[in-house]
């Protein structure tokens, strides 16, 4: 948080002592536009990222800097930090760019077992720390500090890092930053964060956003360490006041991903909300765990490229079974164009003509082993046993997979259907009226197969035209084949749980178990 000159971390090797001892003092000023890095870093639109952080982290978290590093004047470039702000600027969830953050996930959410008395006690002590009122911002940094060194057994000194990309000159001191040596012949940079922690005193004596001030830390730190090109997960805990954020942040296409992973908390007496306690308990072991699991895999120097860079997916299959993959694009996807077009903000692209974000459809196209296509999608719910039954009746796509990934998601690969076929949707609007005859008998009759599959009620949301393919193999006067897609609701009535909106004008939704009555529209007259 505050700028200095900042000393070498105290687990610093001594021939980096020495190399990064105090800078020269320099005549740059504070405020003055930072130099362009080297053109080696990157592109000069990537170097304008840098140069838009004119001056400290602290100054940079003013509402006043972070519009114009979140809202460029060019529409078609990204902001610097992908956070959600402005809508539809994020990157793909940051549990599917790495296992850790889906660790972190599982934790939280009871998917690994409860809290214990670690965090008990650690929830005790904290609390009792940061509900007092403190003159100044150090005052209540050094009262609850040492709290989560004892409980993460990691000790958090303040990194220095340089404000611009280029010079020796000005630096950066971090409120507190869990680093590892590391010796690695992916990069000449030694030091690593895996943590960052920032305070600020109360809400009332304002201030800069202690996210955006932290992001700036860790761009910083990552640029002028010429990692550009490796993702390096990190968490951030913001604690300001009684409250308490913790996020995940990862380095994609020279931008930094952050999403809140666990809170915002209040570090008050919460024992009579029971809910609340529990949900605090569990992030505060997933933070515990997170931070060594990630402290761990910088530590093997051998490990960093791997623990660096992004999951196999969805860029490349999980299991490799096949050797690349893409966005599908208009003419392939198999979905209505509005989810295709979620699907890009998903991924932090702004598409020509906009479109509302919900729902965000992971949709990927990948090339088999065999030279074959398929198609792989990211989902957090699947009706894999309708999608099995109906596959076996040659009424959907050969469903290959339904993997159950870190952090809640599955990832579903089946086959693609490329050359030869088409939507309804597009039958529909293009014709001609004599296949739309055709289709619209052939579709009616596969839909009637829903209702008489054994033993079991399916319920299936999404029985719309976009979603129901058509092809013509046999020529033009016969009716058509038809393969049924996208069961992310659809499952056993009773059983499953599914996403239910509120209302047509609200993007709020909550959870329920799937009955019919939620979605009627399974029926065997084509709409």
């Amino acid at each position: 948080m505050n700028s200095a000159e900042a000393s070498t971390p105290p687990d610093a090797p001594k021939a980096q002592k020495k190399q990064r001892g105090r800078p020269k003092k320099t005549s740059n000023p504070k405020g003055r536009e930072a130099s362009n890095p080297p053109a080696s870093i990157g592109p000069s639109q990537q170097q304008a990222g840098w140069a838009a952080l004119n001056g400290s982290p602290s100054k940079i978290a003013k509402l006043s800097e972070t519009k114009q590093i979140q809202c460029p004047a060019d529409p078609d470039e990204d902001p610097l930090f992908l956070i959600g702000r402005p809508p539809g600027k994020q990157a793909i969830p940051l549990e599917l760019l790495h296992a850790a953050f889906g660790h972190f996930l599982d934790v939280a959410c009871g998917r690994q077992g409860e809290a214990g008395p670690l965090e008990e006690q650690f929830l005790v002590d904290l609390t009792g720390a940061a509900c007092q009122y403190f003159a100044e911002e150090i005052d209540r940094q050094t009262a609850t500090k040492g709290l989560f060194e004892i409980y993460l057994g990691v000790l958090l000194p303040g990194l220095k890092v340089p404000e611009e990309p280029r010079t020796r000159g000005r630096h950066a001191m971090t409120d507190g930053s869990g680093c590892v040596n590391v010796k690695s012949q992916v990069v000449t940079q030694q030091v690593w964060p895996f943590i960052h922690l920032e305070w600020k005193n109360e809400l009332g004596e304002g201030g800069g956003d202690p996210l955006i001030e932290t992001l700036a830390y860790q761009y910083m730190h990552v640029w002028s360490s010429a990692a550009e090109h490796l993702g390096l997960p990190c968490l951030l805990v913001e604690l300001y006041g009684v409250e308490m954020k913790i996020s995940g942040v990862f380095n994609v296409g020279h931008r930094l991903a952050a999403e809140t992973l666990a809170g915002p908390f209040l570090l008050q007496d919460r024992r009579h909300r029971e809910r609340e306690l529990r949900d605090m308990l569990l992030s505060f072991r997933a933070l515990r765990e997170t931070v060594a699991m990630l402290r761990q895999g910088y530590l093997d120097g051998s490990n960093l490229a791997l623990l660096a860079t992004p999951l196999p997916y969805p860029l490349v299959a999980a299991n490799g079974s096949f050797r690349g993959a893409s966005k599908l694009t208009k003419e392939e996807q198999h979905f209505d164009p509005m989810q295709a077009r979620a699907a890009m903000f998903s991924a932090g692209v702004q598409p020509a003509g906009g479109g509302p974000l919900l729902p965000a459809k992971l949709l990927y196209k990948g090339s088999h082993v065999d030279g074959t296509h398929e198609v792989v999608k990211f989902t957090q719910r699947y009706g894999e046993e309708l999608h099995l039954q109906l596959a076996s009746r040659g009424l959907a796509p050969e469903l290959r997979s339904c993997t159950p990934l870190s952090g809640g998601w599955l990832m579903v690969r089946m086959q693609f259907l490329g050359d030869g076929w088409q939507t309804l949707e597009a039958l529909l609007r293009e014709g001609p009226p004599e296949k739309i005859d055709l289709a619209t008998a052939a579709v009616s009759r596969a839909l009637q197969q829903l209702f008489d599959l054994p033993s079991q009620t399916f319920v299936w949301g999404d029985a719309r035209p976009p979603n129901i393919m058509l092809s013509w193999e046999d020529g033009a006067d016969v009716e058509p084949a038809v393969r049924f897609l996208d069961f992310d609701t659809a499952g056993v009535e009773g059983v499953a749980i599914v996403r239910v909106t509120l209302g047509p004008s609200l993007t709020v939704q909550m959870l329920q178990v799937l009955r019919a009555v939620h979605l009627p529209s399974c029926s065997p007259t084509v709409p």
